[in-house]
């Protein structure tokens, strides 16, 4: 072998050995405060979905709960919550002064 050779052959084992360096080398390890962060960011996320899908579980049954109010409450018409809350509590005293009536006409 010439000294060319041998200096080729030198330089790309050398040049492996850094490859080989270089691949067990790993990336800067995170600060513990920074892994913790990061997982908890994680965790808010989870969390803020789950309470977003719950949510909106429970304004899905309160609109169903109203729409029946609605129906079963005589002369309700209008469709906001307020309305629909006022026709039943009109309805309801109206039910409590027929049954008072009705009580006052039996006992007499």
């Amino acid at each position: 072998m010439n000294n060319d050779e041998d200096i080729m052959r030198l330089w790309s084992e050398n040049n492996r050995e850094g490859d080989r360096e270089n691949a067990r080398r790993k990336r800067p390890a995170e600060s513990r405060r920074e892994r913790k962060m990061t997982r908890v960011k994680r965790q808010c996320v989870s969390k803020k979905s789950h309470h977003n899908l719950s949510e909106k579980k429970q304004r899905d049954i309160i609109r169903s709960k109203l729409e029946t109010l609605k129906q079963i409450t005589p002369n309700c018409l209008k469709s906001d919550i307020s309305s629909i809350l006022d026709s039943v509590i009109e309805y309801m005293n109206s039910l409590q002064f027929a049954d008072f009536l009705t009580v006052l006409q039996n006992s007499v």
